[in-house]
């Protein structure tokens, strides 16, 4: 969500509600010092969405259009720490091929950006090595 104790208002978020901001969500897996995409996916705006006293919620059980099922989009207070949590399955979610026994290299990081489309604000976060879980279908991490 940008620098640590960095207020971000629940504008910044768009409206993905009864707006119209659809979300970009892209993973980033480094391999020998660079990063490549290693998976895309979009989460359009409309009826999934859910308005909160601290921000938006998505909730969608069929997965569509590319697999991701929920996502939890939290300001930030003074007082304490927003979060941006994105989770999803199924066959719609455009999984990398994995390599060995990972489905992410994390050769030395991995990047995630959830960008609005039209907005100027991507919330990304760096997730250094090594991951709570990698396996050949799952990375699973949070940040410090």
């Amino acid at each position: 969500m940008g620098p640590p104790n960095q207020l971000v208002d629940v504008a910044q978020f768009g409206d993905p509600k009864i707006g119209s901001t659809t979300y970009h969500l892209c993973i980033y897996d480094t391999n020998a010092g660079t990063p490549s995409l290693a998976l895309g996916s979009e989460i359009p705006f409309g009826a999934n969405w859910t308005r909160t006293g601290s921000g938006f919620r998505y909730l969608n059980k069929a997965h569509t259009p590319d697999g991701v099922g929920r996502v939890v989009l939290k300001r930030n207070y003074p007082t304490s720490s927003g979060s941006i949590t994105v989770s999803g399955v199924g066959i719609n979610l455009p999984v990398p091929t994995p390599v060995g026994s990972q489905v992410l290299q994390q050769d030395t990081q991995v990047i995630v950006q959830l960008q609005p489309n039209g907005g100027a604000d991507c919330f990304g976060a760096v997730f250094p090595a090594p991951a709570l879980n990698s396996s050949g279908q799952l990375f699973l991490d949070t940040l410090p």
